[in-house]
């Protein structure tokens, strides 16, 4: 794990992104805490796999707040799975699901303070499902936010967030009690437009 060792490993606040057009993220706020489990589910273009970027780094928002513990480390595996890695032989040999799976694996063993997954069972078989299902369960110590269509693989006691074309803002949020766990973080977060 990461030097983040206290609760809280990182915050969004009113952050909004646009492509030179209407914005794929506006007003979106979420705290995330150590244990965290999280699921972003909804249609294809609302702004899931853009929010996981910007938490994880990779884009720089518009305008809005982010607030990250000193010495966070956060993984995100991008739903893309790579043609061929130059000069790695083995891996290139390797079929979508099992490159997938090696992915997921590097992911997991590195054992960040905050797991990023997009799209996280495509390409892979039901026995790899069943594996990195297992896995996730089993990343206590780690905050872990899924974006997935597998509704199997939602976060026990976790909700999905609302569709992000929903036309307001709303809150959401899973109550601790709801999870089994009394000192699970809930996940806050506001619905894009």
């Amino acid at each position: 794990m990461g030097k983040a060792m206290s609760g809280f490993l990182m915050s969004l606040k009113d952050v909004t992104l646009a492509f030179g057009g209407p914005s794929v993220l506006d007003g979106v706020s979420i705290s995330v805490s150590r244990g965290l489990r999280a699921a972003l589910t909804g249609r294809n273009g609302e702004g899931k796999s853009t929010l996981l970027k910007v938490i994880a780094g990779d884009l720089e928002p518009d305008s809005g707040e982010i607030v990250r513990a000193p010495g966070l480390r956060t993984v995100y595996v991008s739903q893309e799975v790579p043609a061929d890695r130059p000069g790695d032989v083995a891996f290139n040999a390797l079929s979508g699901g099992r490159r997938r799976r090696s992915i997921l694996e590097a992911a997991l063993l590195s054992r960040p303070d905050l797991l990023l997954l997009d799209e996280p069972t495509n390409h892979l078989d039901m026995e790899s499902i069943d594996w990195l299902e297992g896995m996730l369960r089993r990343a206590r110590d780690m905050a872990v936010i899924v974006v997935t269509h597998e509704r199997r693989l939602l976060p026990a006691g976790v909700r999905p967030c609302p569709p992000a074309s929903l036309p307001r803002a709303r809150s959401c949020r899973t109550p601790p009690a709801a999870s089994g766990c009394p000192g699970r973080p809930p996940l806050f977060c506001r619905t894009m437009k």
